[in-house]
């Protein structure tokens, strides 16, 4: 069983778990007829192209980081991944992955190494990475389907939290300077800051509008911005639109 210690204001890996088994949960439910639909968020893509690529960057690939220790050739494992699916096919992939992808998850320890591309990370920092990301792309098939994206609160601050930890690494992993920093303030949550140093400007909105702005995705609501009104875009922009 995965633990459910976490730091304050955060949740704990269990609860990273089961938020990614219920996003999984969704998507599975999504039908034949509507896997062929076009995911505005993502040109170029449609239903199952998300499916597909979530059953082999996450079923099969982040699946063989998590089984194997930490030093595998995690990058090898990724550029080594079956050749993608479309249609009725991605589908089929996704349910014969994603269920076994959950499986594991509950049976791996929160402080197992597992490869990531900075260095060994506990399972722990993957399942929350991993619940962010697959709840973002839950939210393309959503638009995609004409439904609105939604987070219960406790996710979509979390949701924020992760990103404004997360997204100054993707910069640094690229070895370039990172956007200005910016300050988020959700009028429903803890206010943060994604970036180092003074901010050039404040972001307020709903914690489950910021999360979706900040991985590039149209807010349900409109957010704020003093200051600096282009700092959202920047950060927006260089969030992974596919992540795995």
């Amino acid at each position: 069983m995965v633990s459910n210690e976490g730091p304050q204001g955060q949740l704990g890996a269990h609860e990273h778990v089961e938020w990614t088994a219920e996003e999984i949960d969704r998507l599975l439910a999504v039908s034949a007829i509507e896997v062929d639909e076009p995911t505005p968020t993502c040109p170029g893509w449609t239903v199952a192209s998300v499916l597909d690529h979530l059953a082999r960057g996450a079923g099969i690939g982040w699946a063989t980081w998590f089984r194997e220790d930490a030093d595998i050739d995690g990058m090898a494992v990724m550029t080594g991944l079956p050749p993608a699916t479309t249609g009725i096919a991605a589908r089929s992939m996704f349910h014969r992955t994603m269920p076994d992808y959950v499986h594991l998850l509950r049976a791996t320890a929160p402080d197992k190494g597992c490869f990531w591309f900075s260095g060994p990370v506990p399972a722990a920092y993957l399942f929350r990475l991993g619940a962010v990301e697959i709840a973002t792309h839950r939210a393309d098939v959503d638009l995609a389907l004409g439904r609105t994206p939604e987070l219960p609160l406790s996710r979509a601050v979390d949701a924020v939290q992760l990103s404004a930890e997360f997204m100054p690494n993707l910069w640094s992993r690229r070895g370039e300077a990172a956007p200005p920093p910016l300050r988020l303030a959700p009028s429903d949550g803890p206010p943060t800051t994604v970036g180092a140093g003074t901010p050039v400007a404040v972001a307020t909105g709903t914690s489950t509008d910021l999360w979706l702005r900040l991985w590039g995705r149209p807010a349900n609501n409109a957010v704020t911005i003093e200051g600096d009104h282009n700092a959202l875009d920047r950060w927006a922009e260089s969030s992974p639109a596919a992540p795995f």
